[in-house]
């Protein structure tokens, strides 16, 4: 709570923190000052999962979320599997959680896939048994009268 915060006060902390160094320095056996430049204790503006990030970061979490430091809000996630909803019936989704990857495949046998792949427009809409089936080509028309 309050990390939103932090990054909008570490530069008063900072500040403070110079001209308490830079009048220690004026007394006799004092640590010499800092270069002008952000100290890196300074701990980062995002916390997550007791892991700290920097403005601009990004990772992808164990439930398959990819997230973002976006400061000075905090941590961000978005959800990287989205489900198929439209699919037939003799279809089911498999969720694979290592790889962060959803495929469809037939339920009498899951080791085959269902449809080459789940990007939009990967057919017709249809499953490959209701898709129509190829005309036969017309026969030739027989030659009328008057026609060779």
């Amino acid at each position: 709570p309050g990390s939103h915060l932090l990054g909008l006060l570490q530069p008063r902390v900072l500040l403070r923190g110079r001209r308490r160094l830079a009048v220690a320095q004026e007394q006799p056996g004092a640590p010499p000052l800092l270069p002008d430049r952000p100290p890196s204790f300074l701990p980062a503006p995002c916390l997550y999962k007791e892991k700290h990030f920097g403005p601009g970061d990004s990772w992808q979490d164990a439930n398959c979320s990819k997230c973002f430091c976006l400061d000075p809000l905090g941590v961000g996630c978005c959800d990287m599997m989205q489900p198929p909803v439209d699919f037939p019936a003799w279809c089911e989704a498999r969720y694979d959680s290592r790889a962060c990857k959803i495929s469809l495949v037939q339920k009498g046998r899951p080791r085959l896939p269902c449809v080459n792949n789940l990007e939009p427009g990967w057919g017709s809409g249809q499953a490959p048994e209701q898709q129509p089936a190829a005309k036969a080509p017309h026969p030739p028309k027989k030659p009328t009268k008057g026609n060779h």
